[in-house]
């Protein structure tokens, strides 16, 4: 697989990442759902579809910032995407605090060794099977097009390795907000926190954050919008503090 290395999160993270049209990105996407998740106290995580692991080891650095003593399992159905998270991870010196391992979706039971997990992260492809024209390229249309498993496959399997009122957080395109909350209720996953993101003011919201929390009751917060660029054409105050390790 062609890749690059790169600066990311204003050099804090150099790491090695599919080449433009081979597959999956950092994105914007990324760096926001990195800092929408609350790190506090003792975590296991699990990162679903981790691909090149650049946002676990993102969660890793805010949670030694922050005091927080986070473990995190990632996992991926394509292995050459694992290994890459593997070297991206040992280019850190974070082996002790990060596992990656080629597995898919389907396989996640509440008796898997790894589990129970406290977190678990996913920042999914956008369309479920079927939707939209695939890439020419596997492991492109695996990434964009979600080709192994549908937002309800995702909702049902991390709820069986979540422990109780354990957290999930992901980020996905606001057209599919409804879908969402509806299928995540439907599996005990109870969305608690949602914020909006928007290109600019006056524009729709292009993406959401959620937070749901399983086993717990009903009552969501939604949070002030976020903005990525202000009125004049400038990353707002809140996008550049998602490049940080403090959060939001």
């Amino acid at each position: 697989m062609k890749s690059t290395f790169d600066d990311l999160l204003w050099g804090r993270l150099r790491a090695e990442q599919p080449a433009e049209g081979f597959g999956p990105r950092v994105t914007v996407d990324t760096i926001l759902l990195g800092a929408f998740v609350r790190l506090k106290g003792n975590l296991k995580a699990l990162e679903v579809g981790c691909a090149h692991g650049i946002l676990s080891l993102m969660l890793i650095q805010r949670a030694r910032a922050l005091g927080a003593n986070l473990r995190v399992v990632g996992i991926d159905i394509q292995p050459q995407l694992v290994e890459m998270a593997m070297r991206n991870r040992d280019l850190h010196g974070m082996t002790d605090q990060v596992r990656f391992i080629p597995m898919d979706l389907m396989e996640l039971k509440g008796s898997w060794e790894e589990a129970p997990f406290d977190l678990v992260v996913c920042n999914p492809p956008y369309e479920d099977p079927g939707s939209g024209r695939p890439s020419p390229r596997g492991p492109v249309a695996l990434a964009v097009h979600r080709m192994s498993f549908t937002l309800e496959d995702l909702f049902l399997r991390s709820g069986k390795v979540l422990r109780p009122k354990g957290r999930f957080f992901m980020v996905m395109r606001s057209h599919r907000m409804g879908e969402c909350l509806d299928l995540m209720r439907r599996h005990r996953l109870e969305p608690k926190r949602l914020r909006m993101v928007h290109p600019k003011p006056g524009r729709a919201a292009s993406v959401f954050l959620v937070e749901a929390i399983k086993g717990a009751r009903a009552g969501l917060v939604v949070e002030s919008p976020l903005f990525i660029h202000g009125p004049d054409g400038e990353y707002t105050p809140d996008l550049l503090r998602a490049y940080g390790t403090e959060g939001f």
